[in-house]
């Protein structure tokens, strides 16, 4: 699962080894919706979620910005990018 804690480098370490890339819209989008409380979070997006026109991704940040979160980049792995975001004050 994807879940984002910045209390500390250990337990996000912990938290991370647990993660694995979400793999559909729905999944994005419920994951979101049931996690996303911090005032930074992340998402992890497998690569084969990323459609050339680019529609899925405009699905899942639509719900993101209705969450009040803006994109504060990503970090490209083997297979999945990490997109971080912040949540607007």
């Amino acid at each position: 699962m994807c879940n984002s804690s910045k209390s500390s480098n250990a337990n996000s370490n912990k938290i991370e080894n647990k993660r694995a890339p979400l793999t559909t819209v729905d999944k994005a989008i419920s994951y979101v919706e049931i996690n996303f409380k911090n005032s930074e979070e992340t998402l992890w997006i497998a690569d084969s979620l990323k459609d050339e026109v680019g529609v899925n991704m405009a699905i899942i940040a639509d719900k993101l910005l209705k969450a009040g979160y803006m994109p504060d980049g990503f970090e490209q792995k083997k297979g999945y990018r990490i997109y971080r975001y912040k949540k607007l004050k």
